[in-house]
């Protein structure tokens, strides 16, 4: 199986521990199944929040190149593209909390959130 993993945190070199949970869950998976993954990472966080915006036109691109059997979208927001991809690829998505729930600070986040789901349900 091929997944497409969409990631806003990842571990690199010169910060292991950032995002190792992520990195741990792939490697438990591979352990019970045969499963191909490869990674994009939105580092919002180190360039920016344009970083999402421009996922709009970098994953659709990506996910064309290979037959990818799903995506898995990791944090709300990352799921920006997804009115912009086929429509019958599989699509998982991991919720953090700050992502889906409302606390005033994050209400484009939430808002984004609550629409990606809107596109793939």
């Amino acid at each position: 199986m091929k997944l497409f993993l969409d990631t806003n945190r990842y571990p690199a070199p010169e910060q292991p521990t950032v995002g190792i949970f992520i990195k741990e869950q792939i490697e438990d998976v591979q352990k019970e199944m045969d499963l191909e993954v490869d990674i994009f990472l939105i580092d919002g966080i180190h360039h920016g929040k344009l970083e999402y915006l421009k996922s709009i036109f970098t994953i659709p691109f990506k996910l064309a190149t290979k037959n990818y059997d799903g995506i898995h979208i990791h944090y709300g927001i990352s799921g920006i593209f997804l009115p912009f991809i086929n429509p019958k690829i599989n699509k998982f998505m991991t919720l953090l909390g700050c992502d889906i729930q409302s606390w005033g600070s994050n209400f484009w986040h939430v808002w984004i959130t609550k629409k990606s789901f809107e596109k793939w349900t």
